[in-house]
């Protein structure tokens, strides 16, 4: 009865701590949950969310594995090791566990954007954007999937899509530096230089000076006949590349 106790106690430990956030804690707690019991199928996929959150997604994938030899059903389990395969860009692993999911539990909104995502890393572009048309159609609030949606588009060269798909991914995360990236450079392509080069400062102003968006605003400003702005971040740019370069000197 004590060791069952004790058992609880850390499974317990660290469900509260997962939820919380503290994702190392919760990892250690149910490393000990299983040293007591180690057929524990809620600790071993809590231990396998925590590996996931911590991004040691070898030891994810390999606890989820255990979870799905003890428990064939176990959606929870195929879903976490379908988002690790993504992560790992093992793409067609993550399209069978994804599709086991479905198989399952066909209204699994999570494993149809891993369907996306992993139909991207293919690409097969064409059937990620059907992918995303079915996942929306069953929640249009599914926002993580419009930053992937704009980027399909920007592969397509259709340029007020990608604008479109990128904006309304960043009503939700206004403060996404990659995806104001994209959004610029979808602009300047698109002949949009005033919104190109809001995006590329806004991207500054959240993320620090950088050459990239340097180099895009001032193409930008130019088009824009802006001379002179375009000019004093030409200059700004070589500064930051001429730093880079002694830094890499004195390194050597």
């Amino acid at each position: 009865m004590d060791k069952v106790r004790a058992m609880n106690e850390h499974y317990l430990q660290g469900r509260d701590a997962l939820v919380a956030g503290n994702v190392a804690e919760a990892r250690d707690a149910f490393v000990e949950a299983l040293r007591q019991e180690p057929g524990n199928i809620r600790a071993r996929i809590g231990y396998a969310m925590s590996c996931q959150s911590l991004k040691d997604y070898e030891r994810a994938v390999e606890a989820y594995g255990e979870v799905i030899q003890r428990a064939q059903q176990a959606v929870p389990a195929y879903e976490g090791r379908a988002a690790c395969y993504v992560e790992m860009r093992k793409a067609e692993l993550a399209l069978a566990d994804a599709e086991t999911v479905m198989r399952l539990a066909p209204s699994n909104t999570n494993c149809r954007y891993i369907r996306v995502r992993a139909l991207k890393e293919l690409g097969r572009n064409d059937e990620a954007i059907a992918e995303s048309n079915a996942l929306l159609g069953m929640d249009p609030e599914y926002f993580e999937v419009r930053f992937v949606r704009g980027t399909l588009f920007m592969a397509r060269g259709e340029w007020d899509g990608a604008i479109q798909e990128f904006s309304i991914f960043l009503k939700f995360r206004p403060e996404d530096v990659n995806a104001l990236r994209l959004r610029g450079v979808t602009a300047l392509y698109a002949g949009l230089h005033e919104r190109a080069a809001a995006d590329f400062t806004e991207g500054m102003r959240i993320g620090g000076e950088d050459a990239n968006f340097l180099a895009r605003r001032a193409q930008a400003l130019r088009a824009l006949g802006r001379g002179e702005e375009a000019a004093r971040d030409t200059q700004r740019l070589f500064e930051i590349l001429d730093a880079k370069k002694n830094a890499r000197t004195r390194e050597t």
